[in-house]
Order: C-alpha cells, then structure tokens, then sequence
C-alpha cells in the first residue's frame, strides 16, 4: 500500500531520518539514564550497550546525511526568523493533536496521538539539545 504511494513513501524516509537522529543524539542520556546497579535493568542496559548502539550508529554511518538541524530554525533569505519557524511547528504539532481527537476510532486515536508524539519528542531531543537555551515544546 505504500510503495505505490511517492508521498507516503518520503514521508516514511522523513519520519525514519528524524527517529534516528533523535535516538543517536540521545544515546548518551539513554544509558545514563539507566541506573547500572540495579538487576532490573543491567540486561536491558547491556543489550543497548552491546547490540543495539552500535548498530544504531552502524546505520547511521551507512545512511546518507538528511538534513541539518543546525540549519533546520536558522533565518532563511524568505524573510522568515528561527523564532517564528519555531513558533509555527509548535502551532502545527498542537493542531494536528487536535484534529486527532476528532478522530471516530479510538484505536486510530490512540496511534495517530502516540505518533505525533514520538515525532515530537525526537525533534525536541534533536533541536534542544543544540540550543540549551530555549526550551521548544512542541506538543
């Protein structure tokens, strides 16, 4: 169903580069995270250290550069500012949580929520994390 479909198809790649980014910039803070001493966790943080890191990282060496997030809110030649790009992402991720409460299906509610919201996240761990300074929220 997607592969007959150009847009979907980018839109898949588009999603799939932020994702990535977002988990190779926050590797890091993931293991930190999680606490070393605790049983609980030591086998879930050895799989991420051992297998799933540097596969992450494998991938993200084999794969193309997508885009430059340093670049992503810098001012353009448009006229546009950093400021009000950000302003109207955060505008679109809050109308796009809206329109999917008006969803009929609960089921579709619960995916189409969950999903705007790990975009959402990503971009915050991508955009953030280069400006420390100002906070964007973007849902």
């Amino acid at each position: 169903r997607v592969l007959s479909h150009k847009d979907r198809l980018e839109n898949l790649y588009v999603v799939f580069a932020v994702m990535l980014r977002a988990v190779q910039k926050a590797g890091p803070a993931i293991t930190a995270a999680v606490p070393m001493e605790d049983p609980f966790f030591s086998e879930s943080l050895s799989d991420w250290t051992n297998y799933l890191q540097p596969e992450i990282t494998k991938m993200i060496e084999s794969c193309p550069p997508t885009f430059d997030e340093a670049s992503l809110f810098s001012d353009s030649a448009m006229g546009d500012t950093a400021e009000s790009k950000r302003l109207e992402l955060k505008r679109r991720f809050r109308q796009l949580l809206q329109i999917m409460q008006c969803v009929g299906c609960d089921r579709c509610k619960l995916w189409g929520t969950l999903q705007t919201l790990g975009v959402g996240t990503a971009l915050r761990i991508i955009l953030d994390e280069d400006e420390p300074s100002q906070a964007t929220n973007l849902s």
